[in-house]
């Protein structure tokens, strides 16, 4: 979740009770500590290395477990809520 939407929707979610797993802040904050996060893209460009999946994996776990909303909302009813624009 980056760019310039990436408030919006943590908004949304936080509004309709969605825990966000937030990667991209775990992703930024190694790029703030001087981590070369190129290095941790298996192609230099997009796609993580293997121990990045695995943290993105963790984190969605950690996410799932630790969060007090509700986890288990339907993808299709986030893009419900999303084209009704009710953030």
């Amino acid at each position: 979740m980056e760019g310039k939407n990436r408030p919006t929707f943590k908004k949304l979610c936080e509004k309709e009770n969605i825990a966000v797993c937030d990667c991209y802040a775990k992703w930024k904050k190694l790029y703030d500590g001087g981590v070369d996060i190129t290095e941790l893209l298996a192609n230099k460009i997009n796609h993580p290395t293997r121990e990045m999946n695995w943290l993105f994996a963790y984190s969605l776990v950690e996410t799932m477990l630790t969060e007090d909303t509700y986890c288990s909302v339907a993808g299709n009813e986030l893009v419900q809520i999303i084209n009704k624009k009710e953030y």
